[in-house]
């Protein structure tokens, strides 16, 4: 039976903001998912700019049929603020750390690269400028938890330090150290990827598994799913993650893991 895609129902479900995202069995669903989303989306007035399609190998005169502009060299797009490599099917992670002054909400100056740290970083470094840093973090996932939640615990230690340190007053030279370590570390968030699609090609018996854990500073739980291969083995995909800071009040560790 060919499996039918109603149009309606991903612009509905599936819009988020500008994008539509949607993900479908083969490559002649998809052709024939686009064709229906543009004719719904004309008749409102709507024109789609363009479509990114993951893994699929088309030709010219299908490019040009279904208006999808396709290169089979395109290094990456944007999914929901995540990287997104189309051609290999992989999201990543780019670290961006910029200290320039903004016109108009925009960076005058190039972001940084690991090599120009600390030198351009500043000296009298401040809550507002490590929020602003962090804040072009976007990870709806939680695939970057393991570099969250370290930015996490070092923002409370600006609140809890004992000398009162205002939002555009230089933060102590220890906690300016730690932060520089932080920078430097987002760099290897890069080298992190993560296959979107869930099932591998012919995988089987999907079991999901769930690992959680606390400490002092923070508890997290991830997501997994494992699936059969055909050869025997196992592959396990990562859904999702998600972090919190540990109460400031006094518990005991298992409560903080029950809490994951």
């Amino acid at each position: 039976m060919e499996e039918h895609y109603p149009a309606a129902a991903i612009v509905l479900n599936n819009t988020y903001m500008d994008d539509i995202l949607d993900s479908v069995c083969d490559e002649e669903n998809s052709k024939n998912a686009m064709k229906e989303v543009e004719a719904v989306t004309e008749k409102g007035g709507f024109q789609i700019i363009g479509w990114t399609v993951s893994q699929i190998q088309v030709n010219e005169q299908q490019v040009n049929e279904c208006r999808i502009p396709m290169h089979s060299e395109t290094e990456g797009e944007k999914v929901l603020g995540v990287q997104w490599n189309p051609k290999d099917d992989y999201l990543y992670f780019t670290a961006k750390l910029n200290f320039s002054p903004k016109k108009r909400k925009i960076r005058t100056g190039p972001n940084l690269q690991v090599d120009q740290i600390p030198v351009g970083v500043p000296v009298a470094l401040t809550k507002r400028m490590v929020l602003s840093q962090l804040n072009s973090i976007y990870d709806p996932f939680g695939l970057a938890s393991p570099f969250t939640i370290v930015a996490k615990i070092l923002m409370r230690k600006l609140w809890a330090t004992d000398v009162n340190v205002g939002w555009d007053d230089p933060i102590p030279e220890k906690l300016r150290n730690e932060w520089l370590e932080f920078f430097r570390d987002l760099f290897e968030m890069e080298k992190i990827q993560f296959v979107r699609c869930m099932k591998p090609d012919g995988a089987t018996d999907p079991i999901l598994i769930l690992f959680s854990d606390g400490s002092s500073n923070a508890y997290g739980t991830c997501a997994y799913v494992r699936w059969k291969m055909p050869n025997g083995t196992f592959e396990c995909r990562l859904i999702a993650a998600k972090n919190r800071l540990a109460p400031l009040r006094t518990i005991t560790i298992v409560r903080i893991e029950l809490c994951g």
